[in-house]
């Protein structure tokens, strides 16, 4: 995986949810001006914590997605940063050393 890819998911995936959640909303989580006064007077029919879950659902959605994918790419980013130590052979420093191989797996987690 080169970097710029790593780098452009999570910017990938904040393009799509601007312009449509999984709920179906058009708009998505954009800022939209279109019909502002039916869905104030919408809302404000509702009891404060129905309000308050309304407003932040669209929100919740698209972080969770963004979560999950800077996961996904954390993953394979590890994995190929092992991978290619075991393919440019430094891997072969790593197993001459006094240690397990879980100690050194651990070592670069850490890092």
């Amino acid at each position: 995986m080169k970097v710029h890819d790593a780098a452009s998911a999570p910017t990938l995936v904040a393009r799509i949810a601007r312009h449509r959640t999984p709920l179906g909303n058009q708009n998505g989580a954009s800022i939209s001006a279109i019909g502002l006064a039916a869905r104030r007077r919408a809302v404000l029919l509702l009891d404060p914590a129905t309000q308050r879950a309304d407003i932040e659902q669209p929100y919740d959605i698209v972080a969770m997605m963004l979560m999950f994918t800077a996961f996904l790419v954390g993953v394979f980013y590890c994995l190929d940063a092992l991978h290619g130590e075991r393919r440019d052979r430094s891997i072969l420093f790593w197993k001459s050393l006094p240690v397990s191989d879980f100690t050194t797996v651990l070592s670069k987690a850490i890092i």
